[in-house]
């Protein structure tokens, strides 16, 4: 594109959505922060607040999810070490809000304990009844908050399952990858020693190629025939002057004798 030309709707639409992703991502991050802090006992937050921003924390989370359709395993990764931070703070805080209740109760109870003459003073015959009503309430209070909180912990518990099964199947396609390397790096290696083979053959071609070049320029220029001219007078020659020689010798002896 020139660069006066306008931008297509897909490119926009693309930055638009990656804008909007970053923004979420920061958000989440911030409000992770935040709700590490606070439970970590760093800042004084009430539980309202922490609630709140929990909230806002797992709507980024879901909001990330629905667009994270087509997004890389790294992101996927992000995404559910996000939802198990998340969900780990949300027992935290279900924690503290189930402390501050038993703290609640207690102190209502010691209360209770220091005006209890006056009040069964205040009180009609027959008010323990109503006292076994209270401890009762307080109780079933109690087995539906830890009901409650066993909820939270098994859901945590649900959530690290979940990213144990991706890294599970992330390991073993990272192993699938490592017998892909091997493989790969198997025929590679036979390649090169087929390369270096071939080599070898074409240089003794090539070798075979000149040799009879050489032997059919020789032949053309009659080389070889001067050559066996040239032995053959050699051999002539010497052969006349060992029987010359041999002659004057039987001469010689035959004067002597």
């Amino acid at each position: 594109l020139s660069p006066g030309a306008p931008e297509s709707p897909s490119s926009l639409g693309a930055m638009a959505s990656s804008s909007a992703s970053e923004s979420l991502w920061r958000q989440l991050r911030e409000d992770e922060d935040v709700l590490q802090r606070a439970l970590a006992g760093g800042a004084a937050r009430s539980a309202a607040e922490l609630g709140e921003v929990l909230l806002r924390a797992e709507d980024a989370l879901a909001r990330l999810r629905e667009g994270a359709g087509a997004a890389p395993a790294e992101e996927r990764r992000r995404l559910e070490a996000s939802a198990c931070r998340l969900a780990s703070h949300r027992v935290a805080l279900r924690a503290r809000k189930d402390a501050a209740a038993r703290e609640g109760l207690l102190r209502e109870a010691g209360s209770n304990g220091e005006s209890g003459p006056r009040r069964r003073k205040g009180r009609a015959p027959g008010n323990p009844e109503e006292d076994e009503h209270d401890a009762l309430r307080s109780l079933t209070e109690a087995r539906n908050n830890m009901g409650s909180t066993l909820g939270h912990i098994q859901e945590v518990q649900k959530k690290l399952d979940e990213t144990s099964e991706t890294i599970a199947s992330t390991q073993r396609q990272y192993n699938v990858f490592d017998l892909k390397l091997k493989d790969a790096a198997q025929l590679l290696g036979q390649l090169k020693r087929r390369t270096e083979q071939d080599s070898k053959y074409i240089w003794w071609s090539f070798c075979l190629f000149l040799s009879v070049v050489a032997y059919i320029v020789l032949r053309r220029l009659k080389v070889f025939r001067m050559l066996y001219l040239g032995a053959s007078w050699t051999l002539w020659t010497g052969t006349s002057a060992a029987g010359a020689l041999q002659n004057i010798f039987n001469a010689l002896l035959s004067m002597f004798n």
